[in-house]
C-alpha cells in the first residue's frame, strides 16, 4: 500500500535531503512506497499552490508541518485539515514551541515525540525512516526501519572521504608541510542538507593554487551535555595550535 504524506516547512535544509530519502525508499522497497508532495512556506505565494497542497493533503495519511518561524496561511490550512479529519504533526525546530504545537497536533504523544527527533535530528537517513515509520504506523506495513539519530555537529568534510575523517587522519593525508592553510567554516545544515557543491569548488580552488585546505562544519552553539564548549572549541580544536593559527 502506497503512503501519501504531505510536508510544508519553512526550513530549506528540509528540502534536499526529504526528497532524496522519498526516492531512496521507493528504489529500496522496489514499490512506490511513498507518494509525497513537498512544498516550501515560499511555495504558497505562488497562486494555487496552496490549494494544491490542501486537496493533496486531504487526502494523504499524514500531514506535516516543520516551522522555523511564520508560514503563510497556517490557521486556515490547519482548519481545513481538521475539517478533513486528517492526521497532522505540527512541529517546530526550536524545542521549546513544540509544547504548544503539539497541541495543535492530531496523533498520539509518542508518535509526535519520534517524528519531533526524525525532523529536527533532521539528514537523509533520518527522513528515510521518518518515511518507513510512518508507513507502519498509518498504513499498516511492517518495514524496518531505525530509531531517529543524533546527526554530527562538527566535523571535516573534503570531497576525497567518503567519510567525517578525524583531524589527525585529515591533516596526515591532505596538509601538505610548508604551504598555507586556508581554513573553510560552514554551518552544520548545509553539509546535513547536501549543498555543498560551492564549498567543494572552494576546495578544489584552494588546493589547485597551491595551498591547503581545512573545510569545517558546525552546528551552532554547542551545550554542556553533547561535551563542547561552542564556536571557541571549534577555533581552538581545528585553526589553532598552541594559541596561534595553523
Amino acid at each position: 500500500m502506497t503512503t501519501k504524506i504531505a510536508f510544508i516547512t519553512t526550513i530549506p535544509s528540509d528540502a534536499a535531503p526529504f526528497i532524496s530519502a522519498v526516492k531512496s525508499v521507493n528504489k529500496k522497497v522496489g514499490i512506490e512506497a511513498v507518494n509525497a508532495l513537498f512544498k516550501t512556506g515560499g511555495d504558497f505565494r505562488d497562486f494555487g499552490a496552496l490549494d494544491e497542497f490542501i486537496q493533496f493533503a486531504k487526502k494523504s495519511h499524514l500531514v506535516i508541518v516543520h516551522l522555523m518561524g511564520e508560514l503563510p496561511d497556517f490557521d486556515l490550512l490547519l482548519s481545513t485539515l481538521k475539517s478533513a479529519s486528517v492526521p497532522v504533526v505540527v512541529v517546530s525546530s526550536v524545542l521549546i514551541q513544540n509544547k504548544e504545537f503539539q497541541k495543535l497536533s492530531t496523533i498520539d504523544k509518542k508518535d509526535y515525540q519520534k517524528i519531533v527527533k526524525y525532523l529536527n535530528y533532521g539528514g537523509k537517513n533520518n527522513f528515510e525512516n521518518l518515511l518507513l515509520h510512518v508507513a507502519n504506523r498509518f498504513t499498516g506495513t511492517s518495514y524496518k526501519f531505525d530509531a531517529p539519530e543524533q546527526q554530527p555537529l562538527e566535523g571535516i568534510c573534503h570531497p576525497d572521504f567518503e567519510y567525517l575523517p578525524t583531524l589527525e587522519e585529515y591533516i596526515s593525508k591532505k596538509i601538505v608541510p610548508d604551504r598555507p592553510t586556508v581554513g573553510i567554516w560552514f554551518h552544520q545544515t548545509q553539509w546535513q542538507s547536501q549543498d555543498i557543491r560551492y564549498i567543494n569548488s572552494l576546495i578544489k580552488e584552494i588546493e589547485h593554487q597551491g595551498a591547503n585546505s581545512l573545510p569545517v562544519f558546525f552546528g551552532g552553539t554547542m551545550t554542556e551535555s553533547t561535551e563542547k564548549k561552542g564556536l571557541e572549541c571549534i577555533i581552538e580544536n581545528y585553526f589553532m595550535e598552541e594559541g596561534k593559527p595553523t
